[in-house]
C-alpha cells in the first residue's frame, strides 16, 4: 500500500467515511436491510437482506459523494470473493473457504535458494496455517490443501 503510514491513514479515513457517509443522511433508508457490515483497512464485507437491486442502489449511493471514493462491489446470493477468502451460503449459513486468484501459483521460494532453512521450513506451515484459518470445515480445508500440493 505504499509507506508505512498508508494503512493506517486508510483506517483513519474510511472510518471517518462511514461515520459521515455511510451511516448519516440518506443512506439511513437502507441501514435497516444490513445484517452484518465488517470491515478491514478499505475493504467491506456486507451481509444484506434485501433485493439484490436494493443492494446495488446502496452501492450506487455510497459512490455518489464528492469525497472522490469509488467502490467496487461483487453481489450474489451464492457466494462472494473477500480478500483472500470465498464466503458462501450452504444449507442458509455463511462458510468460508481459501480463495486463491486463478492466475496464483505455488511459486513462493525455491527450495535450493539461500534462504535458512527455517524460513523455507515455514513457508509450508504458513499456507497451510492460513487455509485451516480460513476454512469452516474439515472437508474443505483438505480440498483446499490437496489443491495446495499441485
Amino acid at each position: 500500500m505504499g509507506t508505512c503510514f498508508t494503512p493506517s491513514y486508510a483506517n483513519l479515513f474510511v472510518g471517518w467515511w462511514e461515520k459521515q457517509v455511510a451511516w448519516s443522511g440518506s443512506n439511513e433508508k437502507w441501514l435497516d436491510n444490513i445484517i452484518l457490515w465488517s470491515r478491514f483497512i478499505d475493504d467491506i464485507f456486507i451481509v444484506w437482506s434485501g433485493p439484490i437491486e436494493e443492494a446495488e442502489r446502496f452501492v450506487e449511493d455510497l459512490n455518489y459523494t464528492d469525497l472522490n471514493l469509488q467502490f467496487t462491489s461483487d453481489i450474489s446470493n451464492t457466494f462472494v470473493h473477500y480478500l483472500d477468502t470465498k464466503v458462501y451460503v450452504e444449507e442458509g449459513i455463511l462458510k468460508t473457504t481459501l480463495y486463491r486468484k486463478p492466475t496464483a501459483g505455488n511459486s513462493l521460494l525455491h527450495g535450493s535458494s539461500q534462504h535458512p532453512k527455517r524460513l523455507k521450513d515455514s513457508i509450508p506451515f504458513g499456507e497451510l496455517l492460513r487455509a485451516c484459518r480460513n476454512c469452516t470445515d474439515d472437508v474443505e480445508f483438505l480440498r483446499t490443501s490437496q489443491d495446495m500440493l499441485r
